[in-house]
């Protein structure tokens, strides 16, 4: 695919605290996780320490959708991961213990290949994300998370069902938390997700049509519209810069964008043409169409 707006950031929120529960990538289930102690559902594994645990990390990989552990003592250092395949769940060690386990469970084989950056490169430890409250850092790593998870719909407050509806790193909380919050447990609404930047609806594929205001910059790249089009965007200061739209089938569509024109180009050598908010344009398999220099 001619994409050209990149994005390279880490996805990867990580936990300190003990007793943490992290989503399992592609599975339902979560794993309680302690310095000596994993939890997935009646499974439990006891770690071998030999002394208390100084340091414990706990990370949720995104990208590689994988859990990423890595527990500390004065004589022991213990690494491994947790992740999703074939039928079921896999926990291997890869320093301080030579084991490996297996968790038999359903599995979704997802490939994740969108991406979304609003450029906050900040700290991604679980615990202060929640606390700062910040839609910018928060929506990334969410988004990629509900292309793993794909369920439930999308709240009224992005932000406080963030930060109260989640137990810990994307385990949505139960009854029985008694935190005193009264919303839903949080989900991963993918579908609307994605429709904030981009959409289609008889015929019209819509660019930013209802972005979260708090979101003045970033981009996303292979965004899915349905099963028809993948699409890169990049937007700075509130305002669309650039958009790449791969066609995934031929078809005829009408293109609304914010502005009246843009320039329309059929490859990047292309000098392009003035292209109008509302025009139609015939979409050919495999071809993608460039769209920068939007105007007011």
């Amino acid at each position: 695919m001619c994409f050209s707006i990149a994005i390279d950031q880490p996805y990867a929120p990580f936990t300190h605290q003990p007793g943490s529960s992290l989503r399992i990538p592609g599975t339902s289930l979560e794993a309680v996780i302690y310095p000596s102690k994993i939890i997935i559902g009646n499974f439990s594994i006891e770690l071998p320490l030999g002394e208390t645990a100084d340091s414990f990390t706990a990370l949720l990989d995104l990208k590689k959708g994988a859990i990423f552990v890595t527990v500390k003592t004065p004589i022991d250092y213990f690494r491994y991961r947790i992740r999703s395949g074939g039928e079921g769940v896999t926990i291997l060690f890869d320093r301080g213990w030579k084991k490996s386990f297996f968790i038999p469970c359903a599995v979704k084989r997802i490939d994740v290949l969108e991406k979304l950056s609003t450029g906050n490169y900040k700290k991604q430890e679980w615990e202060e994300i929640q606390k700062r409250g910040d839609l910018k850092e928060i929506l990334p790593i969410w988004f990629m998370a509900a292309c793993w998870f794909q369920e439930g719909s999308l709240p009224i407050n992005l932000i406080e069902s963030f930060k109260e509806g989640f137990s810990a790193i994307f385990a949505p909380k139960n009854k029985e938390c008694h935190t005193g919050y009264k919303g839903l447990p949080a989900g991963f609404p993918i579908a609307d997700f994605r429709a904030f930047f981009a959409s289609y609806h008889a015929s019209i594929i819509t660019i930013m049509g209802s972005i979260p205001s708090l979101l003045v910059s970033g981009r996303v790249q292979n965004l899915k519209i349905e099963n028809l089009f993948r699409v890169d965007i990049l937007w700075s200061n509130g305002s669309l810069k650039k958009c790449i739209i791969m066609p995934l089938e031929s078809r005829t569509c009408t293109l609304v964008f914010p502005g009246k024109t843009c320039r329309l180009r059929l490859n990047k050598r292309d000098k392009g043409s003035i292209f109008k908010r509302g025009d139609s344009f015939l979409f050919s398999l495999g071809k993608p169409l460039f769209l920068d220099r939007f105007t007011k």
